[in-house]
């Protein structure tokens, strides 16, 4: 059984048609990259997938559970909503963080709003107040000691007490992609994770996203850089005008395009390449 099931996803802004019926499948520990020009849907399947929008029709099931039924729609509340996302991490094209706190808090913040909702229910029913006291207190600095190595893991250990005006774009990408993990999703998405970067930063995000590539980590990456798309996905989505027109590996996607959509798509970025 696949980790992550989409079936039938469409999504309709008025009368535009942006997804017009979008299936796929995901193992766990997969890497799936999605191309396509711009327009073509990427970055609204991706707000759908992390509850950013509500499509129009289609489900989804992830890890055996299933999320939304367009079929059978069900009412949600915002907390709902916001539950059913934290399955979901989404680093966003440009960084997203909040300027007025450290990288450190920017890292923190979910986590520790998290735990004290879980504090105010634990107070329902444990009334021994040292005891939530120490429990708070313990699964705090569990949260804090995840965050310092998150950040030593995208290689900004030394930064935590900077802010983000403090840093480049790629450290900044590096902190978004740390604040991500921090919440430990089941699924982590990219947007255009280096859109908004200097050609000599994308480098360095792009090496911190291969390096988490592993058999627990499963992941979504909506990129225009292709040589990065070749080395790091098991499997590859081209989406024109709103459908998949093309799925495949790597290998067949590049050197063996068989619709006349990709094979142009490809051409065109050889030619702004000068090739």
């Amino acid at each position: 059984m696949a980790y992550l099931e989409l079936k039938n996803i469409k999504k309709s802004f008025g009368k535009t048609e942006v997804l017009k019926g979008i299936d796929f499948s995901l193992n766990k520990g997969e890497v799936l990259t999605i191309i396509g020009s711009s327009g073509s849907g990427k970055t609204t399947l991706l707000r759908c997938i992390n509850f950013l929008e509500s499509p129009n029709d289609g489900s989804l099931v992830l890890d055996g559970e299933t999320l939304f039924d367009m079929q059978n729609p069900i009412k949600m509340t915002d907390k709902e909503i916001r539950e059913k996302r934290l399955n979901f991490g989404l680093v966003f094209q440009s960084f997203n963080l909040f300027p007025q706190y450290s990288v450190f808090k920017n890292l923190t913040l979910a986590p520790t709003l998290l735990l004290k909702e879980q504090l105010k229910k634990l107070k329902k029913t444990e009334k021994n107040k040292e005891k939530l006291k120490e429990w708070f207190n313990s699964e705090r600095e569990i949260i804090r000691k995840n965050c310092l190595k998150l950040l030593e893991k995208v290689g900004l250990e030394e930064k935590s007490y900077a802010y983000p005006c403090e840093l480049s774009g790629g450290q900044c990408q590096r902190v978004a992609i740390a604040r991500a993990l921090a919440l430990n999703p089941k699924i982590l998405c990219f947007d255009e994770p280096t859109s908004a970067l200097d050609p000599e930063l994308t480098g360095e995000v792009l090496k911190v996203i291969k390096s988490l590539k592993n058999k627990d980590t499963t992941m979504i990456i909506v990129t225009h850089e292709m040589d990065f798309a070749k080395k790091v996905s098991d499997k590859i989505i081209f989406m024109s005008n709103g459908v998949i027109a093309e799925e495949g590996a790597p290998k067949d996607i590049f050197e063996n395009p068989k619709t006349n959509e990709l094979k142009n798509f490809l051409s065109n970025l050889s030619n702004k390449d000068g090739e």
